[in-house]
């Protein structure tokens, strides 16, 4: 696999970031190059800075209940600038929601303690698309 540019974004007001850190240095290890956002970005910061850095995946952490919204927010912003780059969610309370995650246009959602196995494939393995 061709390495990607991937984003890991730290979206809302959670200030935690050992899980995005764990993202990050799991697809660094993997060949990717990974910037990393500020923590407590906006939806529309987040898309800015995907659509500035050109990057093929968005990764979004995020262990709160506003991770449906969140995304979706980041997926309209994505939309809106015409960034075609795939959003992936991570974190804690996200894999509950994961049906909300993917109708927002999550294409991936990773819950908590993921194998490294898990991350890599969220990122790399290409969204399967919907007849």
């Amino acid at each position: 696999m061709q390495p990607l540019r991937v984003m890991v974004a730290k979206v809302g007001l959670d200030g935690a970031d050992r899980g995005a850190t764990v993202v990050a240095r799991v697809l660094r290890d993997a060949g990717h190059e990974v910037l990393f956002s500020a923590i407590g970005v906006t939806p529309a910061m987040a898309a800015a800075a995907a659509a500035h850095d050109n990057v093929d995946v968005v990764v979004l952490t995020m262990p709160n209940e506003l991770a449906d919204r969140l995304a979706g927010m980041v997926v309209h912003e994505l939309e809106r600038r015409g960034v075609r780059s795939r959003v992936v969610a991570a974190g804690i309370a996200v894999k509950h929601l994961e049906p909300l995650l993917l109708r927002v246009g999550v294409s991936a959602v990773v819950g908590a303690a993921p194998t490294v196995a898990q991350i890599r494939a969220a990122v790399e393995v290409p969204p399967v698309v919907a007849a």
